[in-house]
């Protein structure tokens, strides 16, 4: 089923591959660093979410919706073991370790942990961008999230309100926030009211933003690209089949 929802005088095509979107939690010494890191990635095309440096990880956190999540420090405590260990259970986001010291026993902890990778912090930015880009190429190796299961034999897309999961025709599974359920719900609902020139444009950006991070989720688990259509000058369409389903998987 296609449906679209619409922004307001919107013309401009849809890029044809998000930049790669950041967060960084900093357990260093160093703060004003920690600030050049990320100045200096962001001059090369990365865009950042904000995040505070914590063990805790709320279901609702903005940055586990980043493709990579940098994590500094000097020695690995037990705070960013906990960090670590949580996050890589999760499908998104990548975890990369930035250390001061480089420890060989903290690099094999980390790794243990869950880690995507570790570097020393004073790495050069460009190795670090280089490192993510590489990482969300495998994204689809990862585990969690880009699990293959038997393929969709009607050829549909699968969205599973309960385990909120989406399942490509492939049967590529990509674990989602329920805002992306919502979202995908709402591009294939009917009678859903559609978003025109008479809202306010921070609901039209919203809407944007929610789109593209939704895209990035499924590329980090799948070489596939989600089926959903930016209409020029009109808005969104979900352009491919979709089936829901609500049963625990």
């Amino acid at each position: 089923m296609t449906f679209s929802l619409m922004t307001a005088n919107d013309t401009r095509p849809a890029p044809a591959r998000p930049s790669l979107t950041m967060a960084m939690m900093d357990f260093g010494d160093a703060p004003g660093d920690a600030q050049t890191l990320r100045q200096s990635l962001e001059a090369r095309g990365a865009d950042f979410i904000p995040a505070l440096p914590s063990s805790e990880v709320p279901a609702d956190a903005p940055w586990l919706d980043a493709d990579v999540l940098l994590v500094t420090a000097r020695l690995l405590d037990a705070r960013i073991s906990a960090l670590i260990e949580t996050v890589s259970a999760k499908a998104s986001p990548f975890v990369i370790v930035l250390s001061e010291t480089g420890d060989f026993i903290d690099r094999i902890r980390a790794l243990e942990l869950g880690a995507d990778d570790f570097l020393r912090r004073d790495t050069d930015p460009r190795e670090i961008l280089a490192r993510a880009n590489s990482l969300m190429r495998r994204g689809a190796q990862r585990r969690g999230g880009g699990a293959m299961d038997a393929a969709n034999d009607d050829g549909a897309w699968v969205l599973n309100d309960v385990s909120r999961v989406l399942r490509s025709p492939s049967g590529t599974v990509c674990e989602l926030s329920k805002g992306d359920v919502k979202l995908i719900g709402a591009l294939a609902e009917e009678d859903i009211d559609i978003l025109s020139a008479q809202k306010d444009p921070a609901q039209v950006n919203s809407l944007r933003v929610s789109i593209s991070r939704l895209r990035r989720r499924f590329r980090k688990v799948s070489a596939e690209d989600l089926p959903i259509r930016n209409i020029w000058g009109l808005g969104y369409s979900f352009d491919a089949p979709l089936r829901r389903v609500s049963a625990r998987s």
